[in-house]
């Protein structure tokens, strides 16, 4: 994050004003955390650092007001799965998929399985894999999720219930059902 680190410390001591003062402390306290939740989302460190400088560049303009570590973690976690559906739909490297499909070794196994889940997620709805994430990824419970994103804790439990069903389904080859 080095090189993240100096853009975004630079972006934000040009601006006037209170609010980089604020926009700095968010970043300096919450910063590494965005790019871990962006890195273990995306599975790609330069991936997961547009993340960041998106997230951060956003607050820029809009504003920090309300802004928090939850509000942080939900946008990392939104824009690693937007890489992640960019990179499913997109144009993919042939030479790339070769080189993610799994090998005789078990790490090439463990890699490829990361990628399948991370296809997997790609695959569920927005809020359900976003729901999912921040449970089980990122560690918040649901009552926190949902204040965070307006709904109920039931509504929260079902829906992570129902994301760990699908991606139990999706991931049938990995489990051997398929």
């Amino acid at each position: 994050m080095p090189g993240t680190t100096v853009v975004m410390e630079a972006a934000i001591d040009e601006r006037d004003g209170d609010g980089p003062v604020r926009l700095g402390a968010l970043y300096r306290e919450h910063g590494r955390a965005v790019l871990r939740a962006a890195y273990r989302v995306t599975g790609n460190l330069a991936e997961a650092e547009d993340v960041l400088q998106t997230v951060f560049l956003r607050l820029a303009t809009r504003g920090t007001d309300g802004v928090g570590r939850a509000y942080l973690l939900r946008a990392a976690v939104n824009g690693g799965l937007d890489c992640l559906r960019t990179r499913r739909w997109g144009d993919a490297d042939p030479a790339e998929s070769v080189a993610r499909a799994p090998g005789p070794d078990r790490l090439a196994e463990s890699g490829a399985l990361r990628e399948a889940l991370r296809d997997a997620l790609a695959r569920l709805a927005p809020r359900t894999a976003e729901m999912f994430l921040l449970r089980h990824v990122e560690g918040l419970p649901n009552r926190e999720i949902a204040a965070l994103l307006g709904t109920t804790p039931g509504t929260v439990a079902v829906t992570v219930n129902r994301a760990r069903a699908q991606l139990r389904e999706l991931l049938g080859d990995w489990r051997g059902e398929r």
